[in-house]
């Protein structure tokens, strides 16, 4: 399959070099994200789903920990909690 991305006011023969740079660089990332999915044992979408739950349990986490520096006598233990959580589930 050869795909051309179109450049505008490029000569022909810089968007070919480009469209081969950008392809080289898809192989190689497909070939090093299903080196790592076979790592992990995972598929696309069930990694995918896990690292956006964790990331967002980490969002939460931290501005929970944010809102307890200011305010020390709320979320006394939340921001722990949620770190082992996460830990416990990556491992």
């Amino acid at each position: 399959m050869k795909i051309i991305f179109t450049i505008p006011g490029y000569p022909k023969s810089l968007r070919m070099k480009i469209s081969k740079k950008i392809m080289l660089l898809l192989r190689s990332t497909k070939r090093f994200c299903s080196f790592h999915l076979n790592q992990i044992e995972m598929t696309y979408f069930s990694h995918m789903k896990r690292a956006i739950v964790i990331g967002l349990k980490m969002i939460v986490g931290g501005a929970l920990c944010v809102i307890h520096g200011f305010l020390p006598f709320i979320f006394v233990e939340t921001a722990s909690k949620v770190s082992l959580e996460i830990v416990k589930k990556t491992k």
